[in-house]
Parts: C-alpha cells; sequence; structure tokens
C-alpha cells in the first residue's frame, strides 16, 4: 500500500513537472517583454485614452509606476514556478533512483529464485530417476518371485486344480501378506486380501512349527459339514470356510528360515483339491531348491516387495 502511494506521489510530480516545464519558457517569454516600458507603453496605448492624453514624461513616470507595483510580483511569480521546478526535478530524480534501486533489487531476486529453480528442477530430475529405479527394482523382484513359483508349478506339473501362493510376514502387525500367486485357474489366481492373521490356517501352524502338510479333507461339494469342521481346526469360522474360493483337500506349507531357524520370512502353502495330491517330501524337496536364496532376497529387499494386489500388479 505504501508503495502504491509512493508511486502515486511519483507520477503526480513527473506530470507537474512536465506542466512546468512548458508553462515556465511561455511565462518568460510572455512576462519580461510585457513588464518592459516598451510592453507596457505598446499595452496601454491601445486600451486606455487616458493616457494617451498624457504628456510623454508623465506617460514615463505612469508606466514606471505600473511597473513598480505589479511586475514585482510577476518576477516573484516567475521566481517561485522556478523553484517548484527545480523542487519537483530533485524529487522525480530522487525517486528515480530508488525504483531503479528497487528494480535493480527485484532483478536480483529473479536471478535467485531462477538459480534455485534449475536447483529444483534438477533435484526433481533426480527424484525422477529415484522413483523409476525404485520401480524398476520393485518389478524385478516381483518378476524374480513369480518366477520361482512358476519353477515349482512345472516342476510338480500342477494343473487347474493346485495353487501356490507365497505369504511374507509383516512383523509390525503380525500379519501376513500375499506377495504372488500361481493358479492354472484365474479365478484362483486374483486375491483381494491385503492382509491374513498370521494364527489362522496352515500357514500359520507352519510359521510356528516350520512345515506342515494336511491331506485327505472331505470334499466340500459332497460334504460340506464334515469339511467346516475339518477346517475350522486351523482356526477359521464355518462362514469363512463357505467363503474360501478354493476348497482344498491337501495343504502344503512351508516356512523361510535362515541357516540357523532362528529368523524367518515368508510361508509358501500349495493346495490342491485332490485329496491325495503329491507326498510331503516330494512337496518339500521341490520347495527346499531355492529355499535359501528366496530367504535372503526377502529378508535384504523387504521394504521394495509390493505387498497389495494392485501394488504387485504395478510393481509398485
Amino acid at each position: 500500500m505504501c508503495g502504491l502511494i509512493k508511486r502515486s506521489y511519483y507520477d503526480s510530480a513527473i506530470c507537474a513537472s512536465k506542466v512546468l516545464g512548458w508553462l515556465i519558457p511561455i511565462y518568460v517569454s510572455v512576462c519580461f517583454p510585457v513588464c518592459s516600458i516598451g510592453g507596457l507603453r505598446f499595452i496601454f496605448s491601445h486600451i486606455s485614452e487616458n493616457y494617451n492624453n498624457l504628456g510623454d514624461d508623465a506617460k514615463i513616470k505612469y508606466l514606471t509606476g505600473i511597473q513598480d507595483d505589479y511586475c514585482l510580483y510577476a518576477l516573484i511569480l516567475g521566481f517561485s514556478l522556478c523553484v517548484v521546478q527545480i523542487v519537483l526535478l530533485l524529487f522525480v530524480r530522487k525517486r528515480r533512483r530508488e525504483f531503479e534501486a528497487e528494480i535493480s533489487s527485484l532483478n536480483d531476486q529473479i536471478k535467485q529464485l531462477r538459480g534455485k529453480l534449475s536447483d529444483s528442477q534438477i533435484e526433481n530430475d533426480n527424484l525422477v530417476v529415484q522413483v523409476k529405479a525404485l520401480r524398476m527394482l520393485r518389478q524385478n523382484i516381483v518378476t524374480v518371485l513369480q518366477n520361482y513359483l512358476d519353477s515349482i508349478a512345472g516342476s510338480l506339473k500342477v494343473t487347474v486344480k493346485e495353487r501356490i501362493t507365497l505369504y511374507v510376514i509383516d512383523s509390525e502387525n503380525k500379519s501376513f501378506n500375499i506377495v504372488r500367486r500361481y493358479a492354472e485357474d484365474h479365478k484362483l489366481r486374483a486375491w483381494t486380501e491385503i492382509s491374513c492373521p498370521v494364527d489362522l490356517g496352515v500357514r500359520g501352524i507352519a510359521w510356528n512349527k516350520g512345515v506342515h502338510y494336511v491331506k485327505g479333507l472331505p470334499d466340500y461339494n459332497t460334504d460340506a459339514e464334515k469339511y467346516r469342521k475339518r477346517s475350522m481346526q486351523f482356526g477359521y469360522t464355518a462362514k469363512q470356510v463357505d467363503s474360501f474360493k478354493m476348497k482344498a483337500r491337501t495343504y502344503f506349507a512351508y516356512r523361510y528360515d535362515s541357516r540357523n531357524k532362528q529368523h524367518h520370512q515368508a510361508v509358501l502353502v500349495i493346495e490342491s483339491m485332490k485329496p491325495k495330491y503329491k507326498s510331503k517330501a516330494i512337496l518339500r524337496k521341490e520347495v527346499e531348491r531355492c529355499a535359501n536364496l528366496i530367504y535372503h532376497l526377502i529378508k535384504d529387499f523387504y521394504e521394495y516387495i509390493p505387498r497389495s494386489p494392485i501394488a504387485a500388479k504395478e510393481g509398485l
């Protein structure tokens, strides 16, 4: 607001200075000839009959009186206009220097902002590179884990009646997260759970024991009640059992441990709708082929592993 007021004064001073710049030369060019004896004689000879009736000495005395009475004021007015013009010019000059200083300061600020913008652009470019690298890392982890499941499925000759799921433990809230899944049937391949309780199902038993194998569960389609009772032994409710997309009859769950068995990272679950699938020994041998590598992969890149269906799909 103060700057706007100063700017208004400055504009007014410039305007007034321009007016006086035109007015003073006109005033001087008119005033001095008029105020001279010759000028007064010319004026009064045309406008006053009394003046024309006077003698020469009386005319000079009359004009001298007029000159003494009024011309001094004209000279003072002219001098005052010149003083005002000088003051205005000094004010305008001072304000112009202030404005030049302000403009110079603004230019310096613009240069600084451009420099900061350039630095920010560099930081943004670096961030973009880091994000791309992180996305690629996560996609590579997803690819490795999926290839691992694909390899197991190929060795076991998995059909549409089987499914393989890899769960990673979330140590903060003691729950499992599905990170990858293999299934020939696309309906069994999808998953909606983001996390699963650590103490539920065969995976929960394997998490405590290391390995767990169950076979010969009843067929849900022919004896749903018996299937519910057997499944409820793993901690599920009857409602949860009925909501299973896959009513498996054989389960194998394997925990991924460190060499000394003191640290655990994940659980792999193989499910089959066949009452007698592969034996426990065959399944364990197949899973343990790369178990140590998978343990260290999950342990070393734990924070980069996607833990939701969407993130896993997008590599986020």
